[in-house]
């Protein structure tokens, strides 16, 4: 494991991440945990983000393999597209895709914290857990859960978007949880392969 105040990877530099976790307390001048101008070789490794005041990422061209959020009250602000091929969870404080609408993809989501997805045309996860406590405040475009379950034991608002399950896979999926969910579009796309829905649900929109 490796602690660090802040990454600044400068155009043809390289960081050789470590297959354990690379910690993040703080920020540069320009409040960036992470800033990314060169590659990140992953290494499946975990980027965990603490620093507890407002800071934001750019994960430039290759992002982290599994990213944490874990800033106390602190905010991070997405400035770039990010896909996250091992995953995304945000254990307390809050990732915001930025009003910019930066798209995320993530294989499984897990929110203690809150993720404001804002206007993003594309989030894309391949599950997405909400636990006690957690937010997800959605993007008012589409987010498709392509393989996993949908589990809501914290609060989701939907903010008019859509919710697609399946994304053309053929993987058993199911709507569950502590907590009954609001949707406003839900879609089931994963052909004959079931969707078992577990919990309450209901949806608002057309």
């Amino acid at each position: 494991n490796l602690t660090l105040g802040s990454i600044n990877i400068n155009s043809g530099g390289a960081y050789n991440a470590t297959a354990g976790t690379t910690t993040l307390t703080s920020e540069n001048a320009d409040g960036r945990a992470l800033n990314n101008l060169g590659t990140i070789n992953h290494n499946s490794g975990l980027f965990n983000i603490t620093a507890t005041s407002n800071a934001s990422i750019n994960v430039g061209a290759n992002s982290p393999f599994i990213l944490e959020i874990a800033t106390g009250t602190g905010n991070i602000t997405l400035l770039n597209d990010t896909n996250l091929a091992g995953g995304l969870n945000v254990t307390s404080g809050v990732l915001d895709t930025n009003m910019s609408g930066y798209n995320l993809t993530a294989n499984n989501v897990l929110l203690v914290g809150t993720l404001h997805a804002r206007n993003s045309s594309n989030i894309t996860f391949g599950s997405l857990a909400i636990n006690s406590g957690g937010l997800y405040n959605s993007t008012s475009n589409i987010t498709n859960i392509t393989n996993g379950n949908w589990t809501n034991s914290g609060s989701f608002t939907h903010n008019a978007g859509r919710i697609i399950l399946g994304g053309g896979t053929n993987e058993n999926q199911t709507i569950t949880g502590d907590n009954e969910t609001t949707f406003f579009n839900l879609n089931i796309t994963n052909g004959a392969i079931a969707v078992t829905q577990e919990q309450n649900a209901t949806v608002e929109g057309v």
